[in-house]
């Protein structure tokens, strides 16, 4: 795996700025990542996803769009290299979910209409547009436990404006 993540680093001339310690990786300015070294599914996918944040140029902060459609943008990447290289797994593409979701929920927290949201991206996490505009908050719990779609939904929630 870790062979993979150097090619298509090279191929899009991203630098390695550092190892993560964690699961977790960032894209930076100046096409640097710092990403977890891919042992599985999990980590490769997360090295995918950084490098799609370069390659789809969400860092030169002037592309128009809301983060939760980076994150999409990247999570569609990252899935996309991981069937073209034989490793792709549900259960990324649920964590994937739970991490726009989260985003989302981020963004109508701080007064974002979710009647904005894509419609591709609405489909996909399978967001429920009516209800998360009635509710005066949303949390998303996410991580990498989802084994199923109704996992990921029962991470979502809602407090009403009561």
């Amino acid at each position: 795996m870790l062979d993979i993540v150097l090619e298509e680093m090279k191929k899009n001339n991203i630098i390695l700025e550092k190892w993560s310690r964690s699961s977790c990786g960032h894209a930076c300015i100046g096409r640097k990542i710092k990403i977890p070294k891919p042992v599985d599914y999990d980590t490769l996918g997360v090295c995918f996803h950084e490098i799609g944040h370069i390659v789809l140029g969400h860092l030169d902060g002037e592309n128009g769009k809301t983060r939760y459609v980076e994150e999409f943008e990247a999570e569609m990447f990252a899935i996309q290299k991981l069937h073209e290289y034989g490793y792709y797994n549900k259960k990324y593409e649920l964590r994937a979910k739970s991490h726009v979701l989260f985003k989302i929920a981020q963004a109508k927290n701080r007064g974002h209409n979710m009647k904005k949201v894509p419609k591709e991206i609405v489909d996909w996490t399978r967001l429920q547009i009516n209800k998360w505009n009635q509710a005066k908050r949303v949390f998303v719990y996410f991580g990498s436990r989802f084994n199923t779609e109704a996992d990921v939904q029962k991470s979502i929630v809602l407090h009403s404006r009561k």
